[in-house]
């Protein structure tokens, strides 16, 4: 069960590159495949799962300053939300299925401060250190959190501005983003030319998502 949040953060993104500015947007609801225009969204601040893989994939990329995007092998053992495993992926292709293997190994090989900075700077906020399950917001672990406004304006500049330290791996992320759109996690949307990103958000009022 998830909520009119979730419908508002999953509109919210797929709609982030279109040509407008964060501040032009009010909240869309994505249901059964059709987005309309619902008012301004709420400000309450909620744990968003995979919307984080993103800015894991930037932290990365800040503390990798020459290394290429790894790929990495999600099995059955893996314990991935895929049971059969994604088998090997590079980051463009973890971005399509959102796999938790890989953001967790991408995770682990990142500097703590350079993905906390990373998150910090798109708006998060948490306590304490955040593991390699926090970072990719995997359910039962101390929550990140973050307002849907504020999550729009970070896709949107994860979509506009050039990452000046690695700006071949934001042209990756942004391909995952589209192909996740196309033939990903986001391909039940039936919409081609949109970058997409799903993620999970718990229920405040009850409201199922459909």
């Amino acid at each position: 069960m998830r909520s009119a949040w979730a419908r508002v953060a999953l509109g919210l993104l797929v709609l982030a590159a279109l040509p407008l500015r964060a501040d032009d947007f009010d909240a869309w609801v994505l249901n059964r495949g059709e987005i309309r225009r619902v008012g301004h969204p709420t400000e309450t601040r909620l744990p968003v799962g995979s919307l984080q893989k993103p800015f894991v994939a930037r932290a990365w990329a800040a503390s990798h300053p020459t290394a290429p995007a790894p790929s990495f092998t999600c099995t059955r053992s893996s314990g991935c939300w895929r049971p059969a495993g994604h088998g090997t992926l590079d980051l463009r292709g973890a971005l399509r299925e959102s796999c938790n293997t890989y953001f967790r190994f991408l995770a682990r090989e990142t500097e703590p401060s350079a993905l906390a900075a990373a998150f910090r700077a798109a708006g998060f906020d948490w306590s304490g250190e955040l593991t390699d399950a926090e970072a990719i917001g995997l359910p039962g672990f101390s929550p990140v959190t973050i307002g849907p406004e504020r999550l729009l304006a970070s896709y949107v500049d994860l979509v506009r501005t050039p990452w000046s330290e690695r700006e071949d791996v934001r042209l990756e992320v942004l391909a995952g983003l589209r192909d996740a759109a196309q033939e990903g996690t986001a391909s039940g949307l039936g919409l081609w030319g949109f970058l997409a990103k799903t993620g999970t958000v718990p229920a405040i009022d009850g409201t199922p998502l459909r």
